[in-house]
């Protein structure tokens, strides 16, 4: 994935052409779209033509109530869902054609989806929390591991996790009380400032708590199933992608400390 910086003119106010900036379906969108129907329209008619070949005295009914089908829908909806390969189909959904949309191809392939359960079989996964409190280990310091001192540090974690690994004075909230809800098919942004943790709560959306623990007191469900479920059973289903930080400076040390300071005060 490529590194989108924010700010995207450098600091002597000039554009930086390293910067991807989106520009939405634009032409090129509109290339990959039309060369992806045209792999899809040719390997479904060359396994028609297979079949045709292998059973060359099937009933012809199939196919005129087929197409009839496709006109029946074609005229029902502005986007009908249909599959793109019969000759009679709607122009603009022919990669070959002049008529081409690529915006409408993708609508029309989007709905033959949504209108053939059983064989694409759709998931949706909702996520709902009650009460979510989550704490990470308090350390106010720590040293360099060396040869020295690394096996004192294993004999304190050792004592840590085996006699105070439930004392509530070594933990701090880094996400503090609060009730969580997902629903199916919508985009929710995360926004807080470094150190809010962001990062924190959407690991524990995806049932990756590794250094950190979540309360035993709170709720969470995933339209019924639990935490223990979605790790054992649904490890694919819900992903937590980290960013990369690749950071490519355009402000003095003098700039950044301004700007913190600017943003932690009340008034500018």
């Amino acid at each position: 994935m490529d590194s989108i910086s924010v700010d995207k003119y450098s600091s002597t106010g000039q554009y930086s052409d390293n910067n991807h900036v989106y520009q939405g379906f634009d032409a090129d969108v509109d290339d990959e779209v039309r060369s992806l129907a045209r792999q899809f329209t040719h390997c479904s008619e060359l396994n028609n033509e297979n079949d045709d070949y292998n059973n060359p005295r099937a009933d012809n009914r199939s196919i005129n109530s087929s197409a009839g089908l496709i006109r029946v829908l074609t005229s029902m909806s502005q986007v009908p869902g249909v599959i793109p390969i019969d000759s009679n189909i709607d122009p603009k959904l022919d990669p070959d054609s002049d008529q081409f949309d690529a915006k409408f191809w993708v609508k029309n392939m989007r709905k033959l989806i949504d209108s053939d359960t059983d064989h694409y079989k759709p998931i949706s996964l909702g996520f709902a929390a009650k009460n979510l409190v989550a704490r990470g280990v308090s350390s106010d310091a720590d040293y360099q591991s060396d040869f020295l001192n690394y096996p004192f540090k294993i004999a304190r974690d050792l004592y840590l996790n085996n006699f105070r690994n439930n004392d509530p004075t070594r933990y701090f909230e880094i996400l503090k009380s609060m009730d969580v809800l997902v629903k199916p098919g919508t985009l929710t942004v995360v926004l807080g400032r470094p150190g809010a943790g962001c990062s924190t709560f959407l690991k524990t959306i995806a049932a990756q708590t590794y250094g950190f623990k979540v309360d035993p007191n709170s709720t969470i469900s995933y339209d019924g199933l639990t935490q223990k479920e979605i790790k054992k059973n649904y490890r694919g289903e819900v992903i937590f992608s980290a960013e990369t930080d690749n950071h490519f400076p355009n402000m003095t040390v003098g700039e950044t400390l301004e700007f913190a300071a600017l943003m932690r005060t009340p008034q500018n």
